[in-house]
């Protein structure tokens, strides 16, 4: 990994990370005694443009904390009466943080707690209160370098650097510890900025705005950490722009490909006739796909289903998805069989719960993270968002979704979503390992690599999958339905 992680940049992100916490911008340390009502905090909250208060105790003790959230979920879920003590939704004592600290130091504490809030202190006396976007805020500033480079680049040949970058803050923010989604989340920001900037610097303005660029697979969920292969597709207004269209594709593909982004092995790709559609012509395949689900159709819908707008006419896409979600509304049978292929590969748990490598291949032994973990999940929460119509398409915003819906319960998200990040973490760190080898595989990670604790973890992610693959089986009754 260290052959991907400049010098410069690792220097730069560990002495970022290392200013004390009494330097980065902190919230007010607001404090409420123990006995003040729901309602009062609220207030309080309001009046401050905060989303938390501290809460006293009668006793003199250590500071509690109780948020927007706590309070929102006490009235409205637990149904307390407002005129209720916010201490007794408030969390004792709030994780505090000596002043002096590195930044570094709350970031891990951040991730190794799950609270998003810290209360920083100096010689036990509140300064104020830190939360975890402020740390991302310092780190955004390592992308947005990124992201003006690749504004700026006013060629091509440009973008080259902008794409080493890329790869090196990916490198440096796994090598720092920063939680996997916030990664994803700039590291897909970014990818699809240069995309973006590849069709703005091939497309004329007037066919520009006759087409939806949109990226489709774990791109178009803000997934994507490390580039894999091309994923996207290409949506006209009406078929008079066709040729133009098909002859941008050809040009962005082979621009992308020079770029570093491979080429996708099933052709899914803006250079393919058969994804450079009319909104009609989309409709009608919509429609297609949904009335005879073969297993072709259902990965479509799937890939669909995880598309977003990355340049031109946005409102395309929207067109097409309001249709797929109508014609999938209580077709109970369809939802059921869509939601069946993440059943389709087996676990990688033996019956004593112990990991399970390939039998035979190249990877024998190994651990395909993708299949066995990750790819579970993603399908399961992309049938439930579609059977509930959640519009988000990244994977945790559906989990989140479907939580607030009550589809799943608080606590079994919960593992869902820490199953989730544990496995896009090793698949992170495998990959980023496997690049700097040499290789190009993304998905695969040798269980003797592990030491004991990240083993018990990756089987703990594994039993969660295979819990929420029982879930789902029962959900959409597979067994009676003989899927």
């Amino acid at each position: 990994m260290n052959a991907l992680v400049a010098p410069d940049s690792r220097a730069s992100m560990r002495t970022l990370l290392m200013l004390p916490v009494r330097e980065a911008r902190l919230k007010p340390p607001l404090t409420v005694a123990a006995g003040e009502s729901l309602r009062q905090a609220a207030r309080l909250m309001d009046a401050h443009d905060l989303a938390f208060v501290l809460v006293a105790p009668a006793d003199g003790g250590a500071l509690g904390i109780a948020t927007g959230t706590d309070l929102r979920r006490e009235v409205l879920v637990g149904e307390c009466p407002p005129e209720t003590a916010v201490a007794q939704v408030a969390t004792f004592p709030a994780l505090a943080v000596p002043a002096d600290h590195s930044l570094l130091d709350a970031l891990l504490l951040f991730n190794r707690s799950g609270f998003h809030r810290l209360l920083v202190e100096e010689d036990g006396v509140p300064l104020g209160v830190l939360e975890e976007g402020e740390i991302l805020r310092h780190l955004a500033s390592h992308a947005d370098t990124v992201s003006l480079q690749i504004e700026a680049a006013a060629h091509l040949g440009d973008l080259a650097p902008a794409h080493t970058s890329l790869l090196r803050l990916i490198a440096a923010l796994a090598a720092e510890q920063v939680r996997v989604d916030h990664i994803a989340r700039e590291a897909s920001h970014l990818t699809g900025q240069v995309f973006a900037r590849v069709f703005a610097l091939l497309a004329p303005p007037s066919l520009a705005s006759q087409i939806c660029f949109v990226a489709l697979g774990s791109e178009g969920r803000g997934e994507q950490i490390l580039p894999t292969d091309q994923d996207n597709a290409f949506i006209l207004r009406d078929a008079r722009c066709r040729d133009e269209a098909l002859a941008l594709g050809r040009a962005v593909s082979a621009a992308l490909l020079e770029l570093g982004y491979p080429e996708c092995p099933g052709n899914i790709m803006v250079r393919n006739p058969e994804w450079v559609l009319t909104v009609d012509e989309l409709h009608d395949k919509v429609r297609d796909w949904v009335l005879a689900p073969s297993e072709g159709n259902m990965l479509n819908l799937a890939i669909l289903l995880d598309a977003h707008a990355l340049a031109g006419d946005v409102g395309l896409l929207a067109e097409v998805r309001t249709l797929l979600f109508d014609l999938c509304a209580g077709n109970n049978a369809f939802l059921a069989r869509f939601a069946a292929a993440a059943l389709l590969f087996p676990g990688a748990l033996s019956w004593f719960n112990r990991l399970v490598g390939e039998r035979g291949g190249e990877h024998k032994g190994w651990v395909d993270l993708k299949k066995r973990g990750v790819f579970p999940l993603v399908h399961g929460l992309r049938a439930l968002a579609l059977e509930a119509r959640v519009e988000a398409t990244g994977t945790l915003s559906r989990l989140a979704a479907l939580k607030e819906r009550s589809v799943l319960s608080a606590a079994f998200a919960a593992e869902v979503e820490e199953a989730f990040l544990v496995l896009s973490r090793m698949r992170l760190v495998a990959g980023l390992a496997n690049a700097e080898a040499g290789g190009d595989d993304r998905n695969h990670l040798d269980p003797m690599s592990l030491n004991r604790v990240e083993a018990d973890l990756l089987t703990a992610a594994l039993e969660t999958v295979e819990s929420f693959k029982a879930w789902l089986r029962q959900h959409y009754r597979l067994d009676l339905l003989g899927l």
